[in-house]
């Protein structure tokens, strides 16, 4: 799939796909000189690996209040 399907099917924009991609964090192959092709597959394996902790906003609605 190309970048704009990739970006859509992850639910990000093309410029995170891209940053994503330029600092190899997401799998991907090139094709030529700028093509840029993603697999489904690899992609949904690629998911399933990223934490699924809570975010920073949940960590700090839990935390106790002080003062």
């Amino acid at each position: 799939m190309d970048k704009p399907t990739a970006a859509e099917y992850l639910c990000i924009s093309e410029r995170t796909i891209t940053k994503l991609v330029s600092g190899k964090q997401i799998p991907s192959r090139t094709v030529g000189p700028k093509l840029i092709r993603f697999c489904k597959e690899e992609l949904d394996e690629w998911m399933r690996a990223l934490p699924t902790g809570q975010t920073a906003r949940e960590k700090e609605a839990r935390r106790p209040k002080t003062g």
